[in-house]
């Protein structure tokens, strides 16, 4: 059983590996495929369970960006945990 994902918003670039890394996994996986509708169309629909927002926060000229990853919880063995490289940022407790 899965608790957590524990993450380190301080070193997440916003790469999106995690997003995409699951993305694959859904659409090729062993439940799969949870596959897109149109995707390279006009209005792209499908399924992205993990994703990153990013928000600016402060006053200009004192910005900063934020990347906020947010995964579903749903894997046992998360591949969005497996693509993190930022400096192993993203951690499984179990």
């Amino acid at each position: 059983m899965q608790l957590a994902l524990v993450i380190d918003l301080n070193k997440c670039v916003g790469c999106h590996a995690c997003a995409v890394n699951c993305k694959s996994w859904n659409t090729g996986g062993e439940f799969g495929p949870l596959t897109d509708k149109d995707p390279y169309g006009k209005e792209p629909c499908g399924v992205w369970f993990n994703r990153v927002q990013t928000y600016e926060v402060g006053k200009f000229p004192n910005t900063e960006v934020i990347n906020m990853p947010k995964s579903c919880m749903h894997c046992r063995n998360a591949p969005c945990v497996e693509a993190c490289r930022s400096d192993e940022e993203m951690h499984a407790l179990r």
